[in-house]
């Protein structure tokens, strides 16, 4: 039986930019060693040739979207792009955590599906994210609802 409470086995895919190749493997290795009954999925790319990391955002977005049980994370030179690229799909909350409260936050308040990763965070703070349990409580719920369900309006 899993930390989730069923047999069931969460996946977190794991995606980045071309140069983000180098600390994918290493994000790959340390999300296995915290997690022992998830799987970590490599989802590209595979190699340093360049690719469109928001292509990568949208395959993990995806798949996540699956079963809401999955997650996600998305390596790249500054995050933004990757993030951005996410957060177009309804029910994806992705964000960049730069610190352990925003990490806390993140998962118990919002929910957070997805962690954007850039260069300079510290990868330790995967594991808060990943152990953080989500704390569903009446302006939780409401406030992850909006987020789901409103689409904004485009101001041109």
């Amino acid at each position: 039986m899993s930390k989730f409470g069923t047999t069931f086995t969460p996946k977190v895919y794991i995606a980045s930019s071309e140069d983000g190749f180098d600390t994918k493997k290493e994000v790959v290795e340390f999300v296995d060693t915290i997690l022992k009954n998830e799987i970590s999925i490599d989802v590209g790319p595979h190699s340093k040739y360049p690719v469109d990391s928001v292509t990568y955002a949208s395959m993990v977005a995806e798949l996540v979207l699956e079963d809401k049980r999955h997650c996600g994370i998305l390596i790249s030179e500054n995050a933004n792009d990757m993030a951005i690229m996410a957060n177009r799909f309804r029910g994806i909350r992705a964000v960049i955590v730069t610190n352990d409260m925003a990490a806390k936050y993140s998962k118990e308040v919002l929910d957070s599906n997805i962690f954007c990763l850039n260069f300079t965070t510290d990868i330790k703070l995967i594991e808060k994210w990943l152990l953080t349990k989500y704390i569903p409580n009446e302006k939780h719920i409401r406030t992850n609802y909006l987020m789901d369900s409103l689409r904004p309006v485009n101001c041109l």
